[in-house]
């Protein structure tokens, strides 16, 4: 039986996936897993290299009291695992982005969480 955390997050996520086609990014893999995390969305828009953190939440300030608790350092390490895999990406820039979800179908697009 499947959590319904679980089922939203999912949700979310394919909502997020939708959203980010219709930008024109290219979505290059949908939750990369590596030994120092899980990446919800990786994609391409012109010559940057976007991670993307997705969170469903009851409201955007949940949403993003939650972002504080991600590590900059597992991301980066997350990177460079994405980068081993994929070298071909390796000249692109790289952009660390979260995607807020909340009940009422808003999607609130955080860019560049450490700047």
């Amino acid at each position: 039986m499947k959590r319904t955390g679980d089922a939203t997050g999912r949700q979310a996520e394919e909502r997020c996936l939708q959203r980010l086609r219709q930008q024109g990014y290219q979505i290059l893999v949908h939750r990369y897993r590596n030994p120092a995390q899980e990446i919800d969305i990786v994609a391409c828009h012109q010559s940057t290299l976007f991670l993307i953190e997705v969170k469903a939440r009851p409201t955007l300030d949940q949403g993003r009291d939650i972002l504080t608790t991600l590590s900059p350092e597992r991301y980066a390490t997350a990177a460079a695992c994405f980068l081993a895999d994929y070298p071909q990406y390796a000249h692109h820039d790289i952009r660390f982005d979260a995607m807020i979800v909340t009940p009422n179908g808003n999607i609130h697009h955080i860019e560049n969480l450490w700047g």
